[in-house]
């Protein structure tokens, strides 16, 4: 499967960076964590199910002792980066259906 085309790659170097873990260092600048895009391209964890293609977007992150747990929401996955920046898999979640399930009133109405 061919990876799709995004923003961050028609901007060139600049849009690798948008996937990057990063931290803040002392002197005001930054440091490079993790590349979370490519873990999502050389591993692509939900690969394989319906509907989903290499597509990286983290977007949330939780400092804790020994690393840090990263949510990837368009790999639709959770990791774990450890202390020496080594992303891995904490689990995989799969495309949410664009049908709305029932509401639990509309539901009870139907039967």
């Amino acid at each position: 499967m061919e990876p799709a085309t995004s923003a961050c790659d028609e901007l060139g170097a600049i849009g690798d960076e948008f996937t990057t873990l990063v931290r803040g260092t002392p002197n005001g600048g930054w440091k490079s964590v993790a590349d979370i895009g490519q873990y999502e391209a050389d591993n692509n964890p939900d690969g394989g199910q319906a509907g989903t293609q290499v597509d990286s977007n983290p977007n949330s992150v939780a400092a804790l002792p020994g690393g840090r747990a990263v949510v990837d929401a368009g790999a639709n996955d959770l990791l774990w980066v450890d202390a020496a920046g080594n992303p891995s898999l904490l689990c995989c979640g799969w495309p949410m259906s664009t049908r709305q399930p029932a509401r639990p009133h509309e539901r009870d109405k139907a039967a």
